[in-house]
This record gives structure tokens, C-alpha cells and sequence, in this order.
């Protein structure tokens, strides 16, 4: 999936996570912004690929998908480091960001399994075997040429539009004044 798509599914993650936590108010509203944003971490890596070819275009040889920070377990040490952390600092925060940060890098790579190139390595590191629906087999912008008519990318704009009816029915809310607690 595109990057607009990572990030309204960390949002809508995000809402359905910290209601969960029984946040409200500004709390709330911080810890979605920080899921909103962790929702697209696992694409971090294409940094690396940038830096490396000293250009910001998306060559045939991306293949990020590939990368161990294209897994699963990858995101859930780095969540339960830091929910441990949190723990041991006494540090609701921490505890509670690396649990959103742990559902939030999950859905991105359950989007991956979607009409991605590849797929990704779901059972890694016990098998390299990439797995995924409606994949294309083709990376950079063929993948994207190819993305864009594919029906995946028509489950990704309602992902988007329902990300951006939620965050503007919350807004409407709040400027109205009204709270989920009434």
C-alpha cells in the first residue's frame, strides 16, 4: 500500500486501540498521533534504500519487503523492549505507546500482504517464504502503475476515506463540544 494508506490505517488503529485504553481528551489525541505515525514505521527502511542510491526514486531493485524490518518479529521486540521499559521506569507513557507502536507496525505489514509485490515474510524467521493476496510481482513503478488499477488499491481509498470520516466526525465533536463520555 501507499504511505497515505499505512497512515490512516495506524489512525484508525489508533482510535480503536486508545479507546480501548480508556484514554480521552488530549491524551487521547497525542497517543493517536503517535499511532498515526508508527502505523507507517516499518517503511522507515526505504530510507536506507534512499540513502544508498543517494536518490529519492524508487528503482526495480526495491524490494524492502525483504528486509528483516519487514517482519513481524522485528516490530514486536522493539514493542516489548519498550513496553518492558515502560514497566520498569514506571512509565505509563512508554508502556503505552509500544502497545499501540506493536498494533499499529502490525497493521501496516497486514497491509503489505496486500497487493504488494511480494507479499511479506510472514513466518519469518522460520520460513523466507513471502505470502500474500492479489500480489503483483513487480516493484517500483511498475508496481505503482500496476497498483493503481488493481482492485487492493480501491480497498486502500475506502481505508483512506473512512480514516478521514472519523477524524473529521471527531473534530465536528469537538468543536460542537460534545466528549464520547456523554
Amino acid at each position: 500500500m501507499l504511505p497515505q494508506g499505512h497512515l490512516a490505517g495506524g489512525f484508525l488503529v489508533s482510535q480503536a486501540v486508545t479507546h480501548l485504553m480508556g484514554l480521552s481528551g488530549a491524551e487521547r489525541w497525542g497517543m493517536v498521533a503517535i499511532g498515526t505515525m508508527a502505523g507507517a514505521t516499518p517503511d522507515a527502511d526505504a530510507l536506507l534504500y534512499f540513502a544508498k542510491k543517494r536518490s529519492l526514486r524508487i528503482g526495480e531493485d526495491f524490494k524492502h519487503h525483504a528486509w528483516v524490518t519487514h517482519t513481524l518479529p522485528f516490530h514486536w521486540a522493539i514493542a516489548v523492549f519498550l513496553h518492558m521499559l515502560g514497566l520498569y521506569l514506571g512509565n505509563l507513557f512508554l508502556s503505552r505507546a509500544a502497545i499501540l507502536y506493536a498494533a499499529t507496525a502490525t497493521c501496516h505489514l497486514l497491509m503489505d500482504v496486500l497487493g504488494s509485490g511480494d507479499g511479506i515474510m510472514l513466518a519469518w524467521p522460520f520460513s523466507k517464504r513471502f505470502m500474500g493476496i492479489g500480489t503483483l510481482h513487480v516493484h517500483g513503478k511498475n508496481w505503482l502503475r500496476l497498483y493503481r488499477k488493481s482492485p487492493v488499491f480501491r480497498v486502500e481509498r475506502c481505508i483512506r476515506y473512512a480514516a478521514l470520516l472519523v477524524l473529521l466526525f471527531q473534530l465536528a465533536a469537538l468543536f460542537l463540544g460534545f466528549t464520547a463520555e456523554r
